[in-house]
């Protein structure tokens, strides 16, 4: 946002946290992560301060808002606007929003509270955090944060598929068979295991990345008059619809290995891989059934959403066409084609959006100083989406076992082959130059 010239320039930017640290400190520890030329990096880090404070205590959070006033070289101002990003665990969120209440918000300006996931880990723990933060702030001012919604190829679904009549006019359960949506990393938890395992692939994952690209992807097309709160209307009526997974719908796995990574109980049933089918009850979709697959160690990274199109009755027993939109990476929309010889043929176009601010969190950081609050998780939508996957999650909890994978492959065996019946292949990426992922 600074290298755009995007920030106002009497803009400041303050860590705040117990640590121990001042602000050349602070900017020595993020120097490091900063791109571009050395003086637009310095011109930067002049914007950055470091408070040392309580969470818990509002005096120490208003001196550090105050003392931001006297830095020499900075310009007063008569209306001042505040952004409170809260990078901290959820337990920590009402005892910070607590203190930014008291002691935090401009009288001037308008003031943003930005979350970031997880936002519980089930119905009910969702709406214990939910509850603590409509005591002290209105839902107009909290932007729930989930990075995917700003990554280019998720924000080109909707477009995609609403603005295409190509794409649209063959969305829907007269023509689709079934809708895969794939999240798959190469790599494990890599001594992240710890905290994983506090989670496990569905909470990290499903719940939150994939739903939001099964909403954009099914949702009804919104008012485009109304913004975007049409757009979020648009989804929840989604999530509406779709009733909680069954575990007799669902294969869960764990790779050979994750056991020995620091931090992971030795007798840990947490999965790092899970496939769900559920079906959304309206009109349009309701003959399709949706798929969300999700692992880590498995042989791919990417993430993309597969749709299996019907066969046409008079067409003689060949594999379907498949449309394959790739959300990362190189976001492309593909299509499998049959030609007269049997054999498949893929084409493949980008789907860019052009060029990004700076990436996902730049994206959606501008987008909260804008105050548009499209591409945010609002309080209903979380609530629905939490409900969908919470009585899966605490039946897994019972399991007695975890289904062994190996790492680089598939996933469990179970899970290759409702992807060979359901989508008519071994692997997603099968028939796809290498140099296209």
């Amino acid at each position: 946002l600074h290298a755009s010239k995007l920030l106002p320039n009497a803009a400041v930017i303050c860590g705040y946290a117990r640590s121990k640290k001042t602000d050349e400190s602070f900017r020595k520890g993020i120097r490091g992560y900063l791109k571009g030329n050395a003086a637009e990096v310095d011109r930067f880090l002049a914007r950055c301060y470091y408070r040392v404070g309580q969470y818990h205590v509002a005096e120490h959070l208003g001196n550090a808002l105050r003392s931001l006033r006297d830095i020499p070289g900075i310009p007063q101002r008569e209306r001042e606007n505040r952004m409170f990003y809260m990078a901290i665990p959820p337990s920590r969120f009402h005892a910070v929003g607590k203190i930014v209440k008291e002691a935090g918000m401009s009288a001037t300006g308008w003031n943003r509270i930005v979350v970031e996931k997880p936002f519980g880990k089930d119905t009910e723990s969702c709406r214990e955090l939910s509850e603590g933060l409509k005591q002290l702030f209105r839902e107009d001012q909290l932007y729930r944060i989930d990075h995917y919604l700003g990554k280019p190829g998720v924000k080109a679904i909707a477009n995609l598929v609403q603005n295409n009549p190509l794409i649209s006019g063959i969305l829907s359960g007269d023509r689709v068979e079934s809708v895969l949506i794939n999240w798959e990393e190469d790599i494990g938890t890599e001594g992240r295991g710890g905290y994983f395992d506090q989670f496990g692939i569905i909470r990290d994952i499903a719940q939150n990345h994939l739903m939001q690209i099964l909403t954009l992807f099914a949702m009804e097309t919104p008012d485009v008059k109304e913004g975007g709160e049409a757009w979020r209307n648009a989804k929840v009526e989604v999530l509406k619809k779709i009733s909680p997974i069954r575990t007799r719908d669902t294969v869960v796995g764990q790779y050979q290995g994750y056991l020995e990574d620091k931090g992971v109980p030795p007798d840990s049933k947490t999965p790092t891989f899970a496939l769900m089918k559920l079906r959304i009850d309206t009109p349009r979709w309701r003959s399709t059934p949706f798929f969300l697959r999700c692992g880590k160690a498995l042989k791919d990274r990417l993430c993309d959403v597969v749709i299996k199109l019907r066969p046409s009755p008079s067409s003689r027993p060949i594999a379907s066409n498949l449309i394959r939109i790739r959300v990362q990476p190189n976001p492309a929309l593909a299509i499998r084609l049959i030609a007269d010889d049997g054999k498949e043929r893929w084409v493949e176009t980008p789907v860019s959006r052009g060029a990004t601010i700076g990436g996902a969190y730049a994206t959606l950081l501008w987008e909260v100083i804008r105050g548009e609050r499209g591409s945010f998780v609002r309080y209903d939508e979380l609530q629905l989406a939490w409900g969908i996957f919470t009585p899966l999650l605490h039946a897994l909890e019972k399991c007695p076992d975890v289904v062994q994978y190996r790492r680089g492959s598939s996933g469990p065996d179970t899970a290759l082959q409702v992807l060979r019946s359901c989508l008519g292949i071994e692997r997603l990426n099968a028939g796809v130059p290498r140099s296209k992922l």
